[in-house]
């Protein structure tokens, strides 16, 4: 009884101890981080609301202090950016260092093959291609396009809706539709 009340406490202690140095990662880079669960990190409070809700309450109370946060799912540290300098950064000047996103996906169906959640070498293809489509020029001849085919898709809620007492709408239909006019126009 002896030998495995020791051999408990000891795996506790090795337990809490690892756990531990794991939780230092952000504050030994001198970052901010949330305050998180030994055991889970910040799962729960991940699980519990809305990310969005989350990304707005991390937002509100680290605003002006730090432009980046760090947090924990079990043992990985996550980064959250609030500033939006250092976003345009990594999203556009440092892309090729940022290639993998957090979520290992599965791609099977042509919806998930798309630049938000392809990863590494199947993503760097990719990119290359729809880069050019992209240029603020392009995006500001786009721009009246967009806003004609939206109008119209405000119309066409309009009219749906008052035919429609029950309101319900087929949205995958209907953005369909808009993605569609948009590069018709």
């Amino acid at each position: 009884m002896d030998i495995f009340l020791v051999l408990c406490s000891t795996l506790v202690v090795l337990l809490i101890s690892y756990l531990h140095y794991k939780y230092q990662y952000w504050q030994q880079l001198g970052v901010p981080q949330l305050k998180m669960n030994y055991i889970f990190g910040n799962l729960f409070r991940i699980k519990s609301i809305h990310k969005a809700e989350l990304f707005r309450e991390v937002y509100q109370e680290f605003r002006g202090e730090a432009n980046l946060v760090g947090t924990y799912i079990f043992t990985q540290p996550i980064a959250v950016v609030l500033d939006l300098d250092l976003v345009k950064s990594i999203l556009i000047k440092d892309f090729h260092k940022f290639t993998n996103r957090f979520v290992q996906r599965k791609i099977g169906s042509g919806v998930r093959n798309n630049l938000f959640s392809l990863h590494g070498e199947k993503w760097r293809p990719l990119r290359t291609k729809l880069t050019p489509t992209f240029t603020s020029a392009k995006m500001k001849f786009m721009f009246s396009t967009v806003v004609v085919v939206a109008r119209q898709l405000e119309e066409a809620f309009s009219a749906h809706m008052a035919k429609t007492p029950s309101g319900h709408v087929q949205i995958h239909d209907v953005m369909g539709r808009f993605t569609t006019d948009v590069i018709g126009h």
